[in-house]
């Protein structure tokens, strides 16, 4: 964990008068599971090697408890997929016991007034909230 001590050290020369927090990622980015298609930069990769949920939900858990016991402050959420790995990412960050924040890549089709989740998808900004928040909460 040589690049977090790295961190420690930079944080403590720029500032010490004030409250530094540093926060580590669990992303669904590249997660391959289902062996469902995945979008990546719009193109279409067929998950010739998928892994499955509970492989999936298992990887995602272990990133955030390596990032725990680096000693990061908090877990950053990082909610780019489907429904299901939101909840998965939720889930694995929140099973660390630290405090979380949570964040989503949204958008609004023309004429329409509903904020939606993701590039492209039909999901509201409000239903993606219900599923995640009860993750964040515990």
């Amino acid at each position: 964990m040589g690049e977090f001590s790295l961190v420690r050290e930079a944080i403590s020369r720029v500032n010490a008068d004030r409250p530094i927090y540093v926060g580590g990622a669990v992303s669904n980015f590249g997660l391959i599971s289902g062996g469902e298609w995945h979008s990546v930069s719009r193109c279409r990769l067929l998950r010739r090697n998928a892994i499955t949920d509970d492989q999936a939900l298992d990887n995602l858990k272990e990133q955030a408890e390596i990032l725990a016991m680096a000693g990061v402050d908090f877990m950053m959420v990082e909610s780019t997929g489907n429904l299901i790995q939101r909840i998965w990412v939720s889930e694995a960050c929140a099973s660390v016991g630290l405090p979380i924040w949570t964040g989503f890549k949204v958008h609004k089709d023309e004429g329409d007034p509903k904020v939606k989740i993701g590039y492209f998808g039909s999901e509201s900004l409000s239903q993606a909230l219900q599923e995640v928040i009860p993750w964040v909460r515990r």
